[in-house]
């Protein structure tokens, strides 16, 4: 059978091929509100599997909704001295954003990669921060900081216990370290720039430059994780917070998910036992309204909640008839306009905490005038 041939009959056994005026076509489920489409899978888990996810904080949602459906998830497992005091979950801390910065926990968890105190930033007197952590991961003398640098390191070395590795790429927008030849997890805190700023390097990293980080991922997966471990690729979806180029944060942020996106898929093609979850697509594909928190930021927990479904049914982890909850089915008027009234009275509940927690800080602050 000839190229073309095999083509033509790929896309004809293709059950989604089509955008419209086939049934199940892209505008068909797209108009269920919810959508999230298929992605690659090579693989199906098994209930005795054990995960370990990892990246920006939309991993942070993966974990959580997927322990809550009973999956042991070993990135739920911290045994670290200092949480720091990042703003919304503690495991925050854990939170990696682009390519490199993934890259070189799993070096330093596997001892491929020496971290050593260059990389500790002094903060203020005798107080220390982790540059390769997120910002507001914690302060302390420069002893104890490398104590937690090894306890943060066995944390990342679960990854190589794991069964299925959910890796979720953030951004392209990276700072690197000439001293130390290691790219940071976030930019350096404006006064070390000050300070040192031959040190630093902005870059945005290539599409080359991402395929050659998610190669050597790879490469200490296969040196040192259990035998048959699998690695499910997903984007987040959750964009960038700000930009150091002169694009406008909108421009910026569809080349940083363009360009990983580009890379997953190439990367999925030529690497074995590695899939993608097109958990990106589902948020810009579904219906803004059940996507996306009001910040634009934050993706809402109904649609976390039905792409971790369809992650446990595509996967054979579970049953879709004993599954609750928000389905792939929200065209019916009604189940979206109670949706919706869920969501704008969950926001209201959060506006009347933030107002009385302004209200009692002032009313602190003028008993103490």
């Amino acid at each position: 059978m000839s190229d073309c041939q095999t083509t033509l009959r790929h896309s004809r056994q293709n059950p989604h091929h089509r955008w419209t005026g086939v049934d199940n076509s892209a505008q068909e489920r797209i108009d269920k509100h919810i959508c999230v489409p298929h992605g690659r899978q090579s693989f199906n888990a098994r209930p005795e599997d054990t995960f370990f996810a990892m990246g920006s904080c939309f991993a942070r949602n993966v974990e959580e909704t997927l322990e809550a459906h009973g999956v042991t998830v070993l990135s739920r497992q911290a045994d670290v001295r200092d949480l720091g005091a990042t703003k919304a979950r503690a495991t925050g801390i854990f939170n990696k954003f682009n390519p490199f910065s993934m890259l070189h926990e799993l070096q330093f968890a596997s001892g491929e990669q020496v971290f050593d105190d260059r990389s500790m930033f002094l903060s203020g007197r005798d107080q220390y921060y982790d540059s390769h952590l997120v910002p507001k991961s914690g302060t302390a003398p420069l002893a104890e900081m490398m104590a937690r640098r090894e306890e943060i390191n066995r944390y990342f070395a679960q990854a190589f216990e794991a069964d299925i590795l959910i890796l979720t790429l953030g951004l392209t927008e990276a700072w690197f370290d000439r001293e130390t030849g290691l790219y940071f997890n976030a930019a350096p805190h404006p006064h070390q720039i000050r300070a040192t700023p031959d040190r630093f390097e902005f870059q945005v990293l290539s599409f080359q430059q991402c395929m050659t980080a998610l190669r050597d991922i790879k490469s200490i997966l296969d040196s040192h994780s259990k035998p048959g471990q699998k690695l499910v690729l997903t984007v987040s979806p959750v964009p960038l917070g700000r930009t150091f180029t002169t694009d406008d944060v909108i421009t910026a942020n569809m080349t940083s998910k363009a360009t990983l996106r580009s890379a997953a898929w190439e990367f999925v093609a030529e690497a074995s036992g590695v899939d993608y979850f097109p958990s990106y697509e589902a948020a810009q594909i579904s219906h803004p309204d059940l996507a996306w928190q009001q910040d634009r930021v934050h993706v809402t927990n109904a649609l976390v909640g039905e792409i971790i479904k369809t992650f446990l049914v595509r996967y054979g982890l579970a049953d879709p008839a004993t599954l609750k909850g928000p389905a792939t089915g929200l065209s019916d008027r009604s189940a979206l306009i109670q949706h919706l009234t869920r969501q704008v009275e969950s926001y209201k509940g959060q506006v009347k905490l933030l107002t009385k927690m302004v209200q009692d800080r002032d009313a602190t602050a003028q008993a103490g005038d």
